[in-house]
């Protein structure tokens, strides 16, 4: 994953998604994007104000779940010190539903 960020000063953080041509066909592409813009969906509040965040997806990551994309980008965002003071950091499974087991037909 690569981060690109530019601080503004004012207004709230927001969020540009890359997943580029060169990593796949538009179905690969497309389910990075949703994967991506999943786990930003997420970390969005964690953010600072005042940011312009460039998040790109590499080769790898467009295999990875959500979990794992959510992750790296939680724990790259704080290196860099976006995150907001005192901001929890929310394991996935806190945040996510878990889907209802034993989905048989009625």
């Amino acid at each position: 994953m690569r981060l690109l960020f530019l601080d503004v000063g004012e207004g709230i953080s927001r969020f540009g998604l890359v997943v580029g041509k060169r990593q796949g066909g538009a179905v690969v592409r497309n389910h990075g994007r949703r994967i991506l813009r999943e786990a930003v969906r997420h970390v969005r509040p964690l953010v600072r104000d005042g940011r312009l965040i460039v998040v790109s997806l590499r080769n790898e990551a467009l295999a990875a779940d959500p979990a794992a994309v959510y992750g790296d980008l939680l724990a790259l965002l704080g290196r860099v010190d976006l995150l907001r003071e005192g901001a929890p950091r929310h394991r996935w499974s806190d945040l996510v539903p878990k889907a209802p087991s034993g989905g048989g037909a009625c």
